[in-house]
């Protein structure tokens, strides 16, 4: 019939435990519990961290590099393109000098702190 509208059916909402948000933070507090609860085992499940951390640096450039290519190669408006290599560039710039200036910052507080704390752990023993 035409005219007429049919009701879509709403989505159906998944179970809580397959959210993938959820199994990262229970994954990450497990990993914490038994680092204080089994020191030994968690010393011993170490390489699979590092190994992990490894692969997800190793993952996120491609990512991000595909992400980008696909979004421009998407884009029916050629002229946006341009606009939108800015606003990347701008945002790198911005995350890189973000990430400079944090480095600096600690790099300052680390050596203050080497400085200072045999100078306190000095007066602390003295007497005066």
């Amino acid at each position: 019939m035409a005219g007429t509208m049919t009701m879509a059916e709403p989505p159906t909402k998944r179970p809580l435990w397959t959210q993938l948000y959820l199994q990262v933070i229970v994954a990450i507090t497990l990993g914490a519990l038994i680092g204080y609860v089994w020191p030994e085992t968690g010393e011993a499940l170490k390489p699979l961290g590092d190994a992990f951390i490894k692969l997800v640096k190793m993952i996120i450039a491609p990512v991000i590099f595909l992400t980008v290519v696909t979004g421009i190669a998407g884009m029916r408006n050629l002229g946006k393109v341009g606009s939108v290599t800015l606003k990347a560039f701008a945002y790198f710039i911005q995350g890189w000098t973000s990430l400079n200036i944090q480095i600096i910052f600690f790099k300052i507080k680390y050596y203050l702190w080497l400085i200072y704390s045999p100078l306190n752990r000095f007066l602390k023993d003295t007497q005066i």
